[in-house]
Parts: C-alpha cells; sequence; structure tokens
C-alpha cells in the first residue's frame, strides 16, 4: 500500500500507540529487512551534542579571558576583585561545560531512552 502511494519516510511515536505497539511491531516485522532508521533517540542527543558543542566554545572563550584576568592578578594590579569575579565565573563556566559534556556521554553510553520517536525509511522500525 505505501509503495502505491510512494511513501519514502513515516514517522512513528511508540509513546502514542499505547496497547497496539505489540500489534504494530509484528506487522512491521516481514518488513525488517528493509527498514532503515533515519533517526531515532539520537534526535534529541544530537541536540545535546549542539548544546555541548556551542558550551565548548564559550568554555574556550572564559578559559581565554581568565588567562588574561590572571595576568593582570600576576601583574599585580590595582583593585582585583573584578578580575577574581571572572576568574570564579569562567571556572563556573568550564565546569557547565564538562558536567553537560559527561552527561550525554553517559546517556549514549549507558542507552537511557531519551526520546522515543523515529523515523524510517521505507515502511517503519520495529523497537
Amino acid at each position: 500500500m505505501l509503495r502505491r502511494r510512494r511513501a519514502r519516510y513515516i514517522t512513528v511515536n511508540w509513546e502514542m500507540s499505547g496497547p497496539r505497539r505489540q500489534e504494530i511491531a509484528g506487522r512491521l516485522q516481514p518488513f525488517r529487512q528493509y527498514l532503515r532508521e533515519l533517526a531515532g533517540d539520537e534526535m534529541t542527543l544530537r541536540t545535546s551534542c549542539r548544546v555541548a558543542l556551542a558550551l565548548g566554545v564559550l568554555s574556550a572563550v572564559a578559559v581565554l579571558t581568565a588567562l588574561l584576568a590572571l595576568q593582570d592578578i600576576y601583574h599585580g594590579e590595582g583593585d582585583l576583585a573584578l578580575e577574581w569575579r571572572v576568574v570564579r565565573v569562567s571556572s563556573l563556566v568550564v565546569l557547565v561545560f564538562h558536567a553537560f559534556a559527561l552527561t550525554t556521554a553517559a546517556w549514549k553510553d549507558a542507552g537511557f531512552p531519551i526520546g522515543t520517536t523515529r523515523l524510517c525509511e521505507g515502511y517503519d522500525c520495529p523497537p
């Protein structure tokens, strides 16, 4: 039926299929060899990776800013309150980046379900 309608992609949200989930997965099983998952749980993971990349760039800028502040502290400028505040904020940015990146990596390695929507080429991908 899908081939006659020239359908190439189907999206299934397994959470919304409710009690029919097993029935739908069973009906798709004969077509398993023709299915190729294009997106799934990794969509949210991909977004997390993009956020981690942005935080990484911000972290690099924070490190450079902290280095400049530490250079002023080393040279013994007059009032160093601003420089120490810059060092503290920069350290916080770096800490947030590391925590977010490690959490994202742990989710992927542990196989935690981040999302349940799958977009597959062909008919659909059973779970």
